[in-house]
């Protein structure tokens, strides 16, 4: 802000801050998410594609299954007391094999540990090579006055931790972050929770604030020696020894404007997978928005065996110009490409295993991928309406989807819109019964869900709650929630339940419960149309007294 936004000096109102105690000691947990939770569920959440394998986790495997939808994933936990845990003790004294595991979430666990760099050096040992480790660490915090408090060694800066990961893992094999700013400082100090902050607020970005520091490092993969003679012709180009090969796979996810889909890194994905099955060293170049791999405009060309432009167009053009100048030492393949010119006229791979040309077709090698499914998630939002917490609501949803790995798809009951996907009830209930589950702040969107058998997660934007609580109630349908109550953790946690059986079995049971209370509601009305009439005559009258006011003011003022 500038100088005009700071209050003059003596007139700054501290109101609920004017006190030597905080609104909270617990960190916030006991107001709701505390400010840390935001920025570490929203780090492992960017990070989700590095938990895969065997994991480790401190204390439970909670934050492993939440951020990866890997059905192959290998859980475990290190727990001080916990004997039923895989691993009992502390990261010093727990017995984790060498070379273990794929990866490591250890979240605000390194400042009870005295030796700090020892016990960074044990979990780099305990991951294999290319193994992750995701890390997060207290910057300006309050400190525990439970269990810990005896424990409590250090509070981390970004600069501590890169010398940490520089002397553990090396340059250039991890990655630093900060999160916070005074505004998330002073909220954190004093207890509050996410769910009374502005949000967007917390997410602003500075440097002299660091309430969280967290940490990616990659255990690195030996390197072989820069290939010799590189410009001595192909047969230098390619190791004699298998040994030594290793591939750099680049594509057009390896530009910062290279419109990068799906498909390019999923086709990426299936070479570096080949390439393993082959026993080949390789990394991948990645360009922001993607980031875990390299910048292939400064590896060393030397280092590498082989280049392996996969998937898309290819062209004489700039970028493919580049591409070649920089490594036209390595043997260079064109895998999954299209060239739009016979091949026998324009061919500049050392090895062609195209796509599609004028000449050969292919199938994509997207048939081959293996990517972990994830959840498709229904979306069904109610508009803005006074009285209602739809703002509030719309933010916890979008918090939500954004800590999770999931496919959402918009879906809205309203059908009087101009710009509307779905036309007909039909096709709205048939995205919705498709759905592995449905997130909604509308009543339509929580029946139609239930009505096939789909769990869903209702939030009621009215401040007390109202007919959505009300519907959940009837159909005997948990969980439900308020909007200006609910907290993240309780939308977390919901999510997690609607991806079991017990939540299928349970939305049957609600269309049960419906489909048995319609049945004698049917009786009803089959006795009103019969001639049966329950209500009080003058209570009648005297109701429909204002609404004949009301028509009659209508008619007079059209």
């Amino acid at each position: 802000m500038d100088n005009s936004d700071i209050p003059p000096l003596g007139s700054v109102d501290l109101g609920d801050l004017a006190s030597p105690t905080p609104i909270s000691t617990q960190f916030g947990f006991d107001r709701g998410t505390p400010v840390d939770r935001l920025y570490i569920e929203r780090f492992l959440s960017r990070h989700a594609n590095a938990i895969r394998g065997t994991v480790l986790e401190v204390g439970d495997d909670s934050y492993t299954r939440q951020f990866t939808a890997d059905p192959e994933i290998s859980p475990e936990v290190i727990h001080l007391h916990d004997h039923n845990a895989t691993y009992t003790g502390d990261l010093l004294s727990a017995q984790i094999p060498a070379g273990h595991l794929d990866a490591a979430i250890i979240t605000q666990t390194l400042h009870l540990i005295f030796e700090a760099q020892e016990a960074l050096q044990k979990l780099h040992d305990a991951l294999k090579p290319g193994g992750t480790l995701l890390l997060t660490v207290p910057g300006i915090t309050q400190m525990s006055t439970d269990q810990w408090a005896d424990m409590w060694y250090w509070s981390f800066t970004s600069r501590s931790i890169s010398e940490l990961a520089t002397r553990v893992f090396g340059e250039g094999n991890f990655e630093v972050g900060v999160h916070g700013n005074v505004y998330a400082a002073v909220a954190f100090l004093e207890g509050l929770a996410v769910e009374e902050l502005d949000t967007e607020m917390l997410m602003a970005p500075s440097s002299e604030y660091e309430v969280l520091v967290t940490l990616k490092a990659t255990r690195s993969i030996a390197q072989p020696p820069p290939l010799q003679n590189p410009s001595g012709g192909q047969a230098a180009r390619l190791a004699d020894d298998p040994a030594l090969r290793r591939a750099l796979v680049v594509g057009w996810f390896s530009f910062s404007d290279g419109h990068a889909t799906a498909g390019d890194l999923l086709a990426a994905d299936v070479v570096n997978a080949w390439l393993d099955d082959l026993g080949i060293a390789h990394d991948t170049a990645l360009a922001p928005p993607f980031d875990g791999g390299v910048d292939w405009r400064s590896v060393d060309p030397a280092s590498y065996s082989h280049a392996i432009f996969v998937c898309g167009p290819f062209n004489c053009l700039g970028y493919e110009a580049d591409f070649f100048a920089r490594f036209d030492q390595c043997r260079i393949i064109g895998m999954d490409l299209t060239l739009t010119r016979p091949v026998d006229e324009w061919n500049p791979f050392d090895a062609l295993l195209e796509r599609d040309s004028p000449t050969t077709g292919r199938p994509d090698l997207v048939f081959a991928s293996r990517a972990p499914a994830v959840p498709l998630v229904g979306v069904c939002r109610v508009e803005d309406y006074d009285g209602a917490d739809v703002a509030e609501a719309n933010a916890k949803i979008d918090r939500l989807l954004s800590s999770i790995a999931c496919a959402p798809i918009d879906i809205d009951t309203r059908l009087d819109t101009d710009a509307r996907q779905f036309r007909t009830p039909a096709a709205v209930e048939r995205a919705l019964a498709a759905c592995d589950f449905v997130v909604t702040t509308r009543l339509h969107g929580t029946v139609l869900a239930l009505k096939n058998g789909v769990p869903v997660i209702p939030i009621d934007p009215e401040p007390d709650g109202a007919k959505i609580v009300q519907q959940a109630k009837t159909l005997g349908w948990s969980p439900v929630f308020v909007a200006s109550q609910v907290t993240d953790q309780q939308l977390l946690d919901a999510a997690s339940f609607c991806q079991t059986a017990e939540a299928r079995i349970l939305a049957a049971t609600a269309a049960e419960n419906a489909a048995q209370i319609l049945a004698d509601v049917k009786a009803e009305f089959a006795a009103v149309m019969n001639g049966a009439i329950n209500t009080d005559d003058n209570l009648r009258q005297a109701s429909r007294e204002p609404l004949r006011r009301i028509h009659e003011r209508r008619s007079s003022s059209s």
